[in-house]
């Protein structure tokens, strides 16, 4: 009877992907230290490359009105970095989770929205009237019809952020962003043991 791997047959697997991870991990951490900082203090930044935190470490302030696809860590983030925050959730479950926390260790600048409807989903933001918000950031469903409606709500020097912008399928978003200064963040970030890229459009 062939010998079996101890701790069962994806053990090797396990141990040289996490490797391979940290090694990249460290790398990157040696050639951006102003990143260093954030691998301690996942729980208080949002889920998007650390890279791309960095950026809205240097350029977030009281001045900002911020707007954001997806509730969650950054939620709480803005309402401590911003002026104001307007959040847009799709999912109940979650929506009460960022409500319940937003009330216990937000700032009183934070309103989260509810929308479970796809179709309406990007369109909340055209309540906004345009020009309305420094920063959008689009970490939630619809993604590329978030940045087709959040464009013109978006002042001149602003920027649109767009988590997870390596997928092809945001391909049709990034489009609409081709005359914007883009700046990619490729790096690692909370929770996942992976590198992904965010990226951060400049209106011009």
């Amino acid at each position: 009877m062939a010998n079996r791997p101890i701790f069962g047959q994806n053990f090797n697997y396990y141990v040289t992907r996490n490797l391979i991870f940290y090694s990249k991990l460290f790398l990157h951490l040696a050639k951006n230290p102003g990143e260093f900082k954030f691998l301690f203090a996942q729980k208080n930044i949002p889920w998007i490359t650390f890279g791309a935190t960095h950026w809205l470490e240097e350029n977030l302030d009281k001045t900002k009105k911020v707007l954001e696809f997806g509730a969650g860590r950054s939620t709480i983030y803005f309402s401590r970095k911003a002026g104001q925050v307007e959040s847009i959730e799709s999912s109940e479950h979650w929506y009460k989770l960022v409500t319940g926390a937003v009330n216990t260790f937000g700032r009183g600048n934070c309103r989260v929205a509810l929308c479970e409807s796809p179709a309406d989903y990007a369109r909340i933001i055209e309540r906004f009237d345009d020009n309305s918000f420094d920063l959008v950031l689009i970490d939630g469903i619809e993604r590329n019809e978030c940045v087709r409606a959040s464009r013109s709500k978006v002042r001149l020097g602003g920027a649109i952020i767009l988590d997870n912008s390596e997928r092809t399928e945001y391909s049709a978003g990034i489009e609409l962003l081709s005359s914007w200064h883009r700046l990619d963040f490729y790096s690692p970030g909370p929770n996942n043991k992976y590198f992904w890229q965010t990226s951060v459009f400049i209106k011009p």
